[in-house]
């Protein structure tokens, strides 16, 4: 009985009191926090890694897409050789498994060997495409095949000579769980940091499955061994590869996550953990993210200064705080582009108006003072009856009348293309190219693919400009021979295309290098070809010629 008694005593006493009334209740609470704020620096931690990875992903699978497309340069030189290669030739360098060549005469291959056979019959070359770029991967070998008229160049690498394991390093360490691996289209694995991996079928891999579907991205899953992953992936464009960031989410937070199976410990240290990962959370996350939208909401308004400010946080913050400094000198050298740009029209819309302003003045206005000089000498002709006199000045009067009439329509020309409005959009192309041939200047080909169109008059009106600046630049200041416009209609895509054989230039990697440059007139395309919705590629490089691709989208429209 006495038992009985004293434990609701103990209950009611002051320390049982504080216990249960405020200790305890404290003590739950900062444990609910704790675990509250462990699960949230998981979110956090977990977005950021998927961002960054998925950004890795990307950076690799474009460092894989130029190796590629340094073998497709090299073998479209190949291709476009008078004579075959021997060994000597310095793409072999490229090509581990040997190059081959096909010309007049057959096939050459370099070095010889049975491999090629099997090659060329899985590759089906019997009607190689101009120009064309294939890439095939037969087992553990890559083949890139460029095409021309009436030969091809084969190139031979295996997954090796590619040198993925170079292309796939860098500053970035994935963790002792975390690994970077390349599949195929079919979830076959092409290369792995453990060497037995390679060849294994992770197409069942639920992971993997997404990254096939789509070209860049991050996703949670389970690997078939059951551990939590963070896999991030992006798409090698020609090949239809993918990149593979996986990282264990143990890695990210296993130390944090045991505090569980540590519960009577935890209930000890509750109120410093609490304390230590509400600082951390406040001081490393929390303000340094405040910190950042603050200073991004500056940069909206134009205080691209204020994003260099640093901000303390964890590395994830960091490296976002560098993407967004990049951000703001691309948006910087954007502006200052346009701007040159915009003083460029300006000083363009000027000039023009005083050449335009000197030609009416030193011609036409000089013809009209003629004409006003030979008509008051006819009529005093005709006062005298002196009829031989008369007729010619009407001759001449009717000659200067018709040069007059032409210098008016050359000037109606330039300021508005009078050809696209009587005639059409293929006719008028076709006039810009003869114009140009007849100045005898270069040679010009103007071409025709798919079947002609309606197109809308703002769609006409900017191909046509394009058109023409993109002439005018090849005769002007290319220095090319020849020059050729292509057009070409497709069920939802108008393309056109100015290729010419000049001198060529470095392409920037910004567009608003272009005005940087000097480049005013490709910047005006540019311009006129997003303001519609459209895109434009160009392509040079020094002494390579200049191609200019403008693709418009072209919607629902009956034909001609």
């Amino acid at each position: 009985m006495t038992v009985k008694r004293r434990f609701p005593h103990i209950l009611r006493g002051l320390k049982a009191q504080l216990l249960l009334w405020a200790v305890l209740p404290l003590t739950l609470a900062l444990i609910g926090v704790a675990f509250t704020g462990v699960y949230s620096h998981e979110r956090t931690m977990q977005a950021l890694v998927q961002e960054r990875d998925r950004t890795l992903a990307m950076l690799y699978a474009g460092r894989i897409e130029d190796a590629l497309a340094q073998r497709a340069h090299a073998l479209h030189t190949l291709a476009h050789q008078d004579a075959p290669p021997d060994a000597t030739n310095p793409i072999l360098a490229l090509f581990d498994g040997g190059i081959a060549w096909l010309g007049d005469e057959g096939w050459t291959f370099v070095p010889t060997g049975d491999g090629w056979a099997a090659r060329l019959e899985w590759l089906d070359l019997d009607s190689p495409g101009e120009s064309e770029v294939r890439y095939q991967l037969l087992d553990e070998e890559l083949l890139i095949v460029v095409g021309r008229a009436d030969g091809a160049a084969v190139g031979a690498s295996s997954i090796t000579g590619l040198g993925l394991p170079a292309l796939l390093t860098g500053a970035y360490d994935p963790g002792r769980r975390g690994v970077i691996y390349v599949v195929d289209g079919s979830g076959r694995v092409l290369y792995h940091p453990e060497p037995t991996v390679c060849g294994a079928d992770y197409s069942a891999h639920s992971g993997i499955r997404e990254a096939l579907s789509g070209t860049a991205g991050s996703t949670l899953c389970r690997d078939p061994a059951g551990e939590r992953l963070v896999l991030s992936y992006a798409v090698v464009e020609p090949v239809g590869w993918r990149v593979i960031i996986a990282i264990s989410r143990d890695e990210l937070t296993d130390p944090i996550l045991r505090l569980p199976r540590l519960a009577p410990l935890v209930a000890l240290v509750a109120v410093l953990v609490t304390a230590l990962a509400l600082y951390f959370g406040v001081r490393y996350v929390g303000r340094p993210l405040q910190t950042l939208a603050r200073q991004a909401d500056r940069v909206t308004w134009g205080d691209f200064s204020a994003i260099e400010e640093p901000v303390a946080g964890v590395e994830e913050i960091e490296e976002l705080q560098r993407a967004l400094q990049d951000m703001a000198v691309r948006i910087q050298g954007y502006q200052t582009g346009m701007r040159d740009y915009i003083a460029a029209i300006i000083q363009g819309q000027e000039t023009e108006r005083a050449r335009l302003a000197r030609e009416l003045h030193d011609e036409t206005a000089q013809a009209l003072i003629a004409l006003s000089q030979r008509l008051q000498m006819a009529q005093r002709a005709l006062a005298r009856d002196d009829i031989e006199r008369l007729q010619a000045l009407l001759a001449q009067l009717r000659t200067m009348s018709t040069q007059t009439l032409e210098e008016v329509r050359r000037f109606s020309r330039d300021l508005r293309p009078v050809y696209l409005e009587d005639l059409g959009f293929l006719p008028a192309l076709e006039i810009l190219v003869r114009d140009l041939q007849r100045e005898g200047t270069l040679e010009a080909r103007f071409e025709v693919q798919g079947r002609s169109r309606l197109l809308a008059p703002d769609l006409e009106l900017t191909a046509y400009r394009i058109a023409q600046e993109a002439l005018n630049n090849a005769a002007r200041h290319a220095q090319a021979r020849h020059v050729t416009l292509r057009v070409a209609f497709a069920a939802d895509m108008l393309t056109l295309t100015v290729t010419d054989d000049g001198v060529g230039f470095r392409v920037p990697e910004q567009p608003g290098d272009l005005t940087r440059q000097g480049h005013f007139g490709l910047m005006g395309m540019r311009e006129r070809t997003l303001l519609i919705g459209g895109e434009l590629q160009i392509i040079s490089s020094p002494g390579r010629g200049t191609t200019v691709v403008a693709r418009f989208p072209l919607d629902e429209q009956r034909d001609p």
